[in-house]
């Protein structure tokens, strides 16, 4: 008998794969449990746990845990697993990532098959103007809370990097023309960025706006030079706002 529990979500394939494990351990409380990991595999003795049963008629159950990150033990099991599914003993799988020939072939001998996927935010999902728009509003607390959720979505920091500076050039351009008072329309901006960065100029003196420009100049050319990695330096940045 095969029970398959696998997915990112760690947490849950664990407390899944616990669950069953104990319903099968009051089912059959004479039954001898093994557990075997990719690093305490050995074929010979898990040959004997597919075909053997211990004394007294006694059965096994077996937790197999991310085993198939060792090799052996992978290409062993898939040459076995219609033997496993068969076996009067319990294999209960619990695997974070199988690719999907590997999936399909346990799944048509297993008894049961869950999975268990973390929903991952992608670029698509997450608006990096976000964090722009806390940053023109001084919030700091957003902003690094952003920061966070923008970097674990996978974008680069190089793309963040550059948003970040254009609002900072965005709203010192709009500073400037206001000081020398040229129309609007006069600006090489889009409309919209020049209507976002004109609801944050008050937030930000000549001074600031001229250093904060700076510094992301600085830090940029530092992370490529052997300073502070983009990531850290731009948490600084946010920290330092």
């Amino acid at each position: 008998m095969i029970i398959l529990i696998y997915g990112t979500d760690i947490d849950s394939v664990l407390k899944v794969s616990r669950k069953h494990l104990d319903t099968l351990i009051i089912k059959r409380p004479e039954a001898r449990f093994f557990k075997i990991d990719n690093e305490t595999f050995q074929q010979a003795e898990f040959e004997e746990l597919i075909c053997g049963q211990g004394l007294f008629d006694r059965k096994f159950i077996v937790q197999l845990d991310r085993v198939f990150e060792n090799t052996e033990a992978k290409d062993f099991i898939l040459q076995n697993v219609t033997k496993m599914a068969e076996s009067e003993n319990a294999f209960v799988i619990t695997e974070d990532k199988l690719t999907k020939p590997i999936f399909e072939k346990i799944k048509k001998v297993a008894l049961k098959t869950e999975e268990f996927n973390k929903k991952e935010v992608t670029k698509k999902e997450f608006n990096i103007f976000l964090l722009t728009d806390a940053f023109g509003k001084r919030d700091k607390k957003q902003m690094w809370i952003l920061l966070y959720q923008v970097l674990r979505a996978g974008l680069k920091p190089e793309q963040i990097h550059g948003v970040l500076f254009s609002q900072v050039k965005n709203i010192a351009f709009v500073k400037w023309a206001e000081k020398e008072k040229i129309e609007p329309n006069q600006l090489s901006i889009h409309p919209f960025a020049q209507k976002k960065a004109r609801s944050f100029v008050k937030n930000f003196s000549q001074t600031e706006i001229e250093s904060l420009s700076r510094q992301l100049l600085t830090i940029y050319h530092n992370a490529h030079m052997g300073g502070d990695e983009l990531p850290i330096a731009l948490e600084k940045f946010v920290l330092n706002l």
